[in-house]
């Protein structure tokens, strides 16, 4: 997992890391602005453009990492490997060799809907299926799961859109 973290983050490394948290933030306000507004809303991002997937990925895999290493010692759920991939249909998921991937839309939905998502694919780890002792497993780690996971039903289609 240590491959995963910066070592030694250098001053353009954090200034980099001020830059995408400043576009996650502003991407964040617009996802509200369309929850509020119940619409689709006039203004679109073009996720599919190579500079989104560069900015997302990339602060993606480091939020998700911090993640990772918050939950993953709780019941031992190590990933082989982690993965950012612009998905048009998953949120996240785990593989038969522990590799999980997450969808880098999630970096611009609110920070619990990305922690649900991470813990989600961590609990398949150890539970492969959606058994109520794999919901238990996450309720472990997140007791409020329900709620980023009613967000992701009620608003992750508009995010999967771009809005």
């Amino acid at each position: 997992m240590s491959g995963y973290a910066i070592a030694n983050p250098t001053y353009a490394t954090i200034l980099c890391l001020f830059i995408l948290r400043v576009y996650a933030v502003k991407y964040r306000s617009i996802v509200a602005r369309v929850e509020r507004s119940g619409t689709r809303g006039k203004q679109r991002y073009n996720h599919e453009s190579p500079a989104f997937r560069k900015l997302h990925a990339g602060y993606s895999l480091l939020e998700v990492t911090r993640l990772v290493k918050q939950h993953a010692p709780k019941h031992q759920l190590v990933p082989r490997s982690l993965n950012i991939k612009n998905q048009k249909s998953r949120w996240g998921s785990c593989g038969i060799h522990n590799d999980i991937q997450i969808n880098a839309l999630l970096i611009i939905a609110p920070p619990a809907v990305l922690e649900y998502v991470v813990v989600h694919e961590l609990c398949h780890i150890q539970i492969r299926n959606h058994s109520p002792q794999f919901w238990a497993l996450v309720a472990d780690h997140l007791p409020d799961y329900k709620t980023p996971h009613h967000w992701l039903k009620q608003h992750g289609n508009r995010l999967m859109q771009g809005f």
